[in-house]
This record gives structure tokens, sequence and C-alpha cells, in this order.
């Protein structure tokens, strides 16, 4: 049976566009997302970041998503900056803990005896003694 040198069994791998698929991580694009991208399947993504980047999927997301956050947040500013009332309610909620709604607590103390008897209790309870 003849060797053959140089070819490797199953599919061809898939060689990804990093530049590209960074972005769609900045842009919060999900797994799935990104693998309809480039057309493959959500496990062929996981296994050519473990190849080529050396880690999981989750964790460069994370490293490249939050690119996208800083820039989202940024654009958030410069409108509540400049005077979107929206944004301003919206960043005010968020980041300040600022809410629409009016809180009132009330409480209300209780003191109540209870007796509690058995009918054949030999020591009944005489309100007498």
């Amino acid at each position: 049976m003849k060797k053959i040198t140089g070819h490797k069994r199953g599919p061809k791998l898939i060689q990804l566009d990093w530049e590209e698929f960074d972005k769609l991580c900045a842009m919060q694009a999900t797994l799935e997302e990104i693998a309809s991208w480039f057309d493959c399947s959500a496990d062929t993504i996981e296994r050519a970041v473990k190849r080529d980047q050396g880690m999981k999927f989750a964790e460069y997301f994370a490293q490249k998503s939050g690119k996208g956050k800083i820039s989202l947040r940024r654009v958030q500013w410069q409108l509540a900056l400049k005077g979107n009332v929206a944004m301003v309610i919206f960043l005010g909620k968020n980041y300040l803990g600022q809410s629409d709604k009016i809180e009132q607590k009330q409480t209300i103390e209780v003191e109540q005896d209870f007796l509690i008897g058995f009918a054949d209790d030999e020591n009944k309870y005489n309100p007498s003694t």
C-alpha cells in the first residue's frame, strides 16, 4: 500500500480572517453569528480559536468584545453630554443607581400573646388563678 505524504486526513482546516473576527467580537456577535458569518459551524470556530489563538472561544471573545463595549460607552457619554435626555436618564440609572420608582417603607409591629391548650391537659388554663 502506498503512503501519501504531505496530505492530512480530514476536512481542510479553515483559515479565519482574525481582523474581521475581532470586529465581530467587538460588535458583541454571538458564537453562532460568527460561525454563520464565516459559513462554518460553531464547533469549527471553537477549534480554530484554540488552534490559532491558544485559548478557548469564551476567553478570546472576552478580550475582544471589551473594545466594542468601550466604543458604545463612549458614544453614550457623548450623547448625554450633548443633551440627549434619554441617554442622561439611562446612564443615571445604570451608573448612579437612580430610578423612577418612589419607594415607601412602612414598619408595623404587632404583639399578640397566644395560648395553646389541649383538651386532655390536666392543668387547664384558668384565668382566675
